[in-house]
Order: C-alpha cells, then sequence, then structure tokens
C-alpha cells in the first residue's frame, strides 16, 4: 500500500504539476495517510 503512495506522489509531481490545485489536495491526502 505504501508503493502505491509513493507512486502517487511520483504521479503528482509529474502529471499534477499542471493542476496545483489537485497537488494540493493530493499533498494534503498523503499527510493525512501518514500521519
Amino acid at each position: 500500500m505504501k508503493n502505491f503512495w509513493i507512486k502517487f506522489s511520483v504521479w503528482l509531481v509529474q502529471g499534477g504539476v499542471t493542476s496545483m490545485t489537485l497537488k494540493l489536495i493530493g499533498i494534503f491526502i498523503l499527510i493525512s495517510f501518514i500521519f
């Protein structure tokens, strides 16, 4: 499951740069799952 979040964060950096709101939501979700 952790591997999925690593791939998801990589996807956010690569493809989510165009949509800053999507990137911010993704980072927020990542933080909420880590902590």
